[in-house]
Formats: C-alpha cells, sequence, structure tokens
C-alpha cells in the first residue's frame, strides 16, 4: 500500500498532469503550473494553473471496514484512506482565456477519472510510493460553504488556511448541550451601527446513519433527485424508512429501524462528534445487523436497483465488492488508453428504455435474449465501445429491454482545403458486448435486480 509519500507524490502527479496534457497550440508553450501554499495567492502568477491542498481529511467510511485476516491467520487493521481536496486556479491576463484554461482543466479531470500508480510514482526520485495496483480517483466536486467562507477551525489547526478534517462541517464544544438562555443582544456601535450578538445558545448532534450520492450513467452527474430511496433491516422488511435529498444531492436516512441509540447518542466525552462512531465500531455487528436499500424512479428515468449495507456507515456510503477480499472499488471496463471508471462514493443508475435522451447524448436501443431459450435476458448488461474505447454502459429491464446513452465521439477533422469541405454525415463502428448470467427457466426474474448480482 502507499507510504508516507502519498500525499506529495499525489499533488506533484496533479501538477505533472496539468502540465505534461495542456494544449500548447491553444494556450503557448509557456504556461506555469505550480503547487501553491497560502502566502502565494498575494503575488499569483500571471499566466498558468496553480494547484493548491486546502484540506486533508480521513475517509471515515473505508477505515473503518472490519479488519481483515492474511492468509496466516494475522489480522491486518484498514490502511489509513484520505480525501485530498484541491482548488485548480486558471490564471491569466484576459478573462476568455481564463475561462478556456477552466473549462479544459475540468473537462480533463473528468476524462482522466483515475491516476495509476505509474503516472502517481513518476514526478518524485522515490519510484515505490504506490504500489501496482493502487491509485487516486479524481473527483469534481464544488467547494462546500464553510469552505468557501472560511473557518474558524483552520486557525486553531496551526495549519494557515489549509482547513483541519472537518472544519467547520462540525461543531466541537466542551458539553454536548449548553443551558438554554435567551441572551441574544441588539448592541449600538460606533456611529449609531447596529449590530445583532448572538451567542451559541445550545448545539445539538444527531448521527446519520446512511449517506448515499448517486451517479448517472448516462449523463455523468451525480446531481439526481426525485428518487424514492427506503432503507430496511433484512429480517423486518416492513419497517421501512425514506432517505431523503440534501442540498449537497446526498440522501441521508433518519430514524432507521434499530438505529436510534445510535443516532441520539448522548455522550459527555471531549469529543462529542466521534465517540459514537467509536462505540458503533466496538460494538459492530452487534449495533446494528445487515439492512436492505431499495432504490426507484417515480418519474421512470431509471431503473430500480437494491443492494445490502452494514450499518451505520460514517460518511458517504461506499460501494465496495463484497465478494472480493480486501473488498475492492467497482470499476466499469476501461480500454488500452481509458483508465476503468471507479463507482467508490457513487451508486450507479441506469436509464430505463423509455427515458428521453438528454442531449446531446448518442442512444442504443437493444433487446437482450437469452441464446437457445429466446427467454429476455432480464438486468443483464450492454456495453458500447466505439474504436476499441468504452462509451458507455445500459442495465436492460426486467423484459431484456436497454438503452445505452453516451456522448457522442469527435467528429474527424477535415482535410484543410480551400474552400473548407462541408460535411453533413458521420459514421463511426460501435462494438456491442452483452453480459448475463443465465438463470433457471424455472426462476422467474426478480422485481428489482441486486447491483451485486448485476456488476
Amino acid at each position: 500500500m502507499a507510504n508516507y509519500r502519498a500525499i506529495a507524490a499525489t499533488s506533484t502527479a496533479l501538477a505533472g498532469l496539468l502540465r505534461d496534457r495542456y494544449p500548447r497550440d491553444e494556450f503557448g508553450a509557456g504556461l506555469d503550473v505550480s503547487l501553491y501554499q497560502t502566502r502565494d495567492f498575494e503575488t499569483p502568477m500571471q499566466d498558468g494553473f496553480s494547484v493548491y491542498l486546502y484540506r486533508v481529511a480521513i475517509n471515515g467510511a473505508v477505515r473503518n471496514l472490519t479488519l481483515r485476516r492474511t492468509p496466516d491467520g494475522r489480522r491486518l487493521r484498514p490502511s489509513l484512506p484520505l480525501d485530498l481536496h484541491y482548488m485548480i486556479t486558471p490564471w491569466a491576463q484576459d478573462v476568455e482565456r481564463q475561462h478556456r484554461m477552466l473549462g479544459w482543466a475540468m473537462r480533463l479531470m473528468e476524462d482522466v477519472s483515475v491516476l495509476g500508480a505509474g503516472h502517481l510514482n513518476h514526478y518524485l526520485p522515490e519510484t515505490d510510493t504506490f504500489m501496482p495496483g493502487e491509485g487516486v480517483e479524481l473527483i469534481c466536486d464544488p467547494l462546500s460553504f464553510s469552505d468557501s467562507v472560511g473557518s474558524s477551525a483552520s486557525a486553531a489547526s496551526g495549519l494557515g488556511d489549509l482547513f483541519a478534517a472537518h472544519g467547520a462541517d462540525r461543531l466541537r464544544c466542551a458539553c454536548r448541550r449548553r443551558r438554554s438562555g435567551a441572551d441574544a443582544a441588539l448592541r449600538i456601535q460606533g456611529a449609531g451601527r447596529l449590530s445583532a450578538v448572538i451567542p451559541t445558545i445550545e448545539v445539538l448532534q444527531r448521527n446519520a446513519a446512511l449517506g448515499l450520492r448517486f451517479w448517472d450513467m448516462a449523463a455523468s452527474t451525480s446531481a439526481v433527485d426525485g428518487l424514492r430511496v427506503e432503507v430496511y433491516p433484512r429480517r423486518n422488511p416492513n419497517a421501512r424508512k425514506r432517505a431523503l435529498p440534501g442540498p449537497s444531492g446526498v440522501y441521508v436516512a433518519h430514524g432507521v429501524s434499530g438505529l436510534r441509540d445510535f443516532e441520539f447518542d448522548e455522550s459527555d466525552e471531549s469529543d462529542p462528534v466521534d465517540a459514537p462512531w467509536h462505540r458503533a465500531l466496538a460494538a459492530s455487528p452487534m449495533i446494528g445487523s445487515g439492512y436492505r436499500i431499495e432504490v426507484s424512479d417515480p418519474q421512470g428515468r431509471f431503473l430500480p436497483v437494491a443492494f445490502d449495507a452494514e450499518l451505520p456507515a460514517r460518511g458517504l456510503f461506499n460501494w465496495l465488492a463484497p465478494w472480493i477480499s480486501p473488498p475492492q472499488p467497482i470499476a466499469l471496463p476501461g480500454g488500452s488508453i481509458a483508465s476503468p471508471q471507479m463507482l467508490i462514493e457513487r451508486i450507479p443508475l441506469f436509464s430505463a428504455p423509455s427515458r428521453p435522451v438528454p442531449e446531446p447524448l448518442a442512444v442504443v436501443y437493444a433487446q437482450m435474449r437469452e441464446i437457445g431459450v429466446g427467454r429476455a435476458a432480464a438486468w443483464s448488461l450492454l456495453a458500447a465501445n466505439i474504436d476499441g474505447m468504452p462509451a458507455g454502459l445500459g442495465m436492460a429491464d426486467g423484459q431484456g429491454r436497454v438503452a445505452v446513452m453516451f456522448p457522442y465521439p469527435e467528429p474527424p477533422r477535415a482535410p484543410l482545403s480551400s474552400p473548407p469541405e462541408a460535411r453533413s454525415d458521420f459514421r463511426w463502428l460501435v462494438d456491442l458486448t452483452a453480459f448475463c448470467t443465465p438463470a433457471s427457466p424455472t426462476v422467474a426474474a426478480p422485481d428489482i435486480p441486486d447491483l451485486a448480482d448485476v456488476l
């Protein structure tokens, strides 16, 4: 596994990716790409990209996985998984040029998706920081509100503007509750200036047992609303609880059966934020046994899915393959050039055949049937490749109908001529590959497919 140089290697690899890939015919050969610290923003560069590491956080969901055993019986605790938050800023004297640079950088982060061990080890003198098969997933996310306005916690951290692990997302105090009192006041300051002084009266904490972020496989976005997400214990399917979306698009479940004591944990420890999670980990699996999550779309855009989870799950739910030891992230197949798309904290959603095609996407419709028996291949997968490169992945419904939606490839460049040659039609060769596990003819297809069985 990666060693202590992983943060430095990731930072230099990210800067190297921008430096090696930017189009020199577009932006020129002298574009600067540098790692920044806070004081560098006082006198920024004239033309280039700055890469600033503003937050380092521990991924609690991966860290709290159960201990695994080696073949000789030794128990190993999970490694220290980190989420590194970078701010990439384009600098230019011209606004239009700056916007062009910003658009290119965002497109690059989305297309690359994963940095492999070879790239991560390339820019440091040491070439063994990351082991073969390891990598770093790249996710483009907007700044949170606390990161945009700053945090009082950053001053206490001693790291300047480098935010602590949780920043202002979590409030810390000596006790869980303070004595209530209406001591807010209006005070006259200076030359008649009126200001409100509102102290902290009470801090309440409610722990969420589950947080889910979904991923639209067609539109490549996590901004998905209108889903019906239900959570219930496997031993009691009638005790269903809805998970509702928050402002960030994350679906959060409260009031889950069997986890009320965890959600309203009354702790007097000096660290009231982390204490419930430590107790949940110590009590596992007694605090909560297996749970089932069912996802459907009342609007008919996405096919239903279901999967199992062990709750409570700290942080965003990690979609890890339970049949692999140690658990591994689900990855869509990649090609010889394109890296696999990692689905770690994103639950894949597949388009229904009746979904209107979001522009400007292409679509391939098909009817999937099992060879020999002619039965509909319910909940099978269909992958589309163009020129040997993965383009899209779709899942069939209960009748074997599937729609694979994907972006159109870039049209080939027309040869230089005067006048320019006009072209109105383009053709690409689409290669289709089906994935199906035939079931017994006497076994009916389930109403809701299990993601573990499908993937």
